[in-house]
């Protein structure tokens, strides 16, 4: 059984509560890995968590969920409005809603809608497998001391660990410090492009410009970052940058 992770955004806890239970029940392959009552706090975990499933209610406080969907250009998660409301139902399938449930919930109907998201995901795992993965333009939400900031993953040259923070640089000549230690940012990462050279340092390849052999080998960035190359990750380094 594959786990799909989701997150469910809906102003009311005992609404959010209702749904984990009927899914932990009739749907034990939907891990629930955050709640939100309002659109600022559900983008940043989606950002954070990339869920494959978004429950989400409409009328939210003084927002909607058509609001916060607006912030995804190219959503990569499955949509399941739950509400209360019919007449939404032709916008939501105009953002291609996997589904469109109304309260109260019918197991029947939550688990059609889920085995349709599962359908789904198996169909995209099998284009994968046989298509080249293309680094797309997606934001990831990082916490700095002033509050999150948002960033392309293809402007991160590199980051560099720093205690229990990371320094993320990027192809602008910024320096970001973020508030997370590095194997926390790695996890945010795409992992196609983005490789853990050294325990202190992981690189966008897209930006490597040279590795120079030595006994202490350096890989050199076209912005101009020379950074060791740790013996242990010369090999695996030297087969992805042969796939470029």
């Amino acid at each position: 059984m594959n786990i799909l992770n989701a997150i469910i955004v809906d102003d009311m806890n005992r609404n959010i509560d209702t749904l984990k239970i009927l899914l932990e029940t009739y749907c034990p392959m939907v891990n629930v890995v955050h709640t939100a009552n309002d659109i600022t706090t559900a983008a940043i975990a989606i950002h954070q968590y990339r869920p494959q499933i978004l429950f989400l209610d409409i009328e939210l406080n003084n927002a909607t969920g058509f609001d916060l969907l607006s912030k995804f250009a190219q959503p990569s998660f499955h949509i399941i409005f739950t509400t209360a409301y019919s007449q939404y139902a032709v916008d939501a399938f105009k953002v291609r809603a996997v589904d469109y449930l109304l309260k109260p919930i019918n197991i029947l109907e939550l688990q059609e809608a889920v085995a349709k998201v599962e359908a789904q995901v198996k169909q995209e795992s099998l284009v994968h497998t046989v298509q080249p993965r293309v680094m797309q333009k997606q934001k990831i939400a990082l916490p700095t001391l002033e509050g999150i900031k948002y960033l392309n993953c293809e402007n991160i040259t590199h980051c560099d660990a720093s205690g229990s923070y990371t320094i993320i640089h990027t192809n602008a000549g910024e320096k970001i410090l973020v508030s997370m230690r590095l194997k926390e940012c790695a996890d945010l990462l795409p992992e196609f492009i983005f490789f853990r050279i050294h325990h202190s340092h992981i690189i966008n390849v897209n930006f490597v410009e040279k590795l120079i052999r030595a006994k202490l080998c350096r890989v050199i960035l076209s912005t101009g970052a020379d950074l060791p190359l740790a013996a242990s990750r010369r090999e695996d380094f030297l087969e992805l940058m042969s796939k470029k």
